[in-house]
């Protein structure tokens, strides 16, 4: 009696309109850390059952679906069928990991049921390998001196924000989310001392550049002491929109359309995660340890790490340039 109220009344509010039951794939959904990863990987989910129908009325939603009926023939087949619908292979994976995120929880709902084995074979589907290039581009100094000039340019309340975040970002590679989460309390305008809440809870230090430093300390005298995010919404005429008395934040999407809306009417497109990677790159050319790199952009992996360096080719050619050489030494006659 009480496992069947659980699983039919669990419920944990983790934001508005979030309701997690004991459906595995609500479960995996809700140990998602964003809403953004929440929403792609519910529409897999949803194109799942879809694919799992085959072309027969889906009567089926993600929540009712038998994930514990599924086995290792059913996972291989599906896999198939995302390979035959032409999807590149980063979506066919994005897709088959949802898959085994949702098997995942099925087995942790019922770790005693004998079909946990065929649960745990199910899971056991490969993903596909993927060999591509980098997507983005490493921006050229000139053309990030370009972007910062147009909002320097300009004497709007707003302009000014901008500016400061956009060098913010330039100066850290943080990414855009991060620059729109960061809050008033987390920078020290003396110091420069920036305290960055990055993926997964996890928080890193850095140090603006002087230069950015300036920005920021202008857009500060604007903006105001009271509480809330370091960069929030204004209106129009570049008042501070307030929200129980705190500076209200952006989304990191908003983040977003400053670079790439500006940029693209200055002729050279580029996005925040452009700008990361062009950071990242310039650590590498400039020697800092990789390690260090890693500390400095918030990455746990080395081998993620090393898909954002995108050093142009003259930094191969001049690093080929400068490689050691032996001077041929000429056999003595005899």
């Amino acid at each position: 009696m009480l496992r069947r109220l659980l699983m039919s009344d669990l419920a944990v509010v983790t934001e508005p309109g979030i309701r997690i039951t004991a459906s595995p794939a609500r479960l995996y959904l809700a140990n998602l850390n964003t809403y953004q990863s929440r929403r792609t990987m519910e529409g897999c989910l949803e194109a799942l059952v879809r694919i799992f129908s085959d072309g027969q009325p889906v009567v089926y939603t993600i929540d009712d679906f038998p994930w514990a009926d599924l086995g290792y023939q059913e996972t291989t087949a599906v896999r198939a069928r995302l390979i035959e619908l032409g999807l590149s292979p980063s979506t066919v994976n994005k897709y088959l990991s949802a898959l085994r995120g949702v098997l995942k929880q099925v087995t942790l709902l019922n770790p005693k049921s004998p079909q946990v084995a065929v649960i745990s074979a199910a899971r056991e589907v490969k993903s596909l390998p993927v060999k591509k290039l980098p997507v983005g581009r490493y921006v050229p100094v000139e053309e990030m001196a370009l972007l910062l000039g147009s909002f320097l340019a300009e004497k709007r309340r707003k302009a000014v924000r901008d500016l400061a975040l956009v060098s913010l970002l330039y100066a850290t590679g943080a990414r855009a989310a991060e620059g729109a989460g960061i809050e008033l309390d987390d920078y020290d305008p003396a110091t420069g001392h920036l305290l960055i809440n990055g993926k997964g809870g996890k928080e890193r230090e850095v140090r603006l550049h002087p230069t950015a430093m300036e920005y920021v300390g202008t857009w500060l005298e604007l903006r105001g002491d009271m509480p809330g995010a370091l960069f929030p919404q204004v209106t129009y005429h570049g008042a501070v929109e307030l929200s129980r008395g705190r500076a209200l934040a952006f989304t990191g999407q908003t983040t977003w359309d400053i670079v790439s809306k500006r940029s693209r009417r200055l002729g050279i497109y580029m996005t925040p995660h452009d700008i990361r990677r062009t950071r990242i790159s310039d650590l590498f050319f400039q020697g800092v340890d990789p390690a260090l790199i890693m500390k400095i952009v918030g990455h746990d992996d080395f081998k993620t790490l090393m898909g954002y360096d995108m050093r142009p080719f003259e930094a191969a050619a001049e690093a080929m340039a400068q490689q050691i050489w032996v001077t041929p030494i000429l056999p003595i006659a005899a």
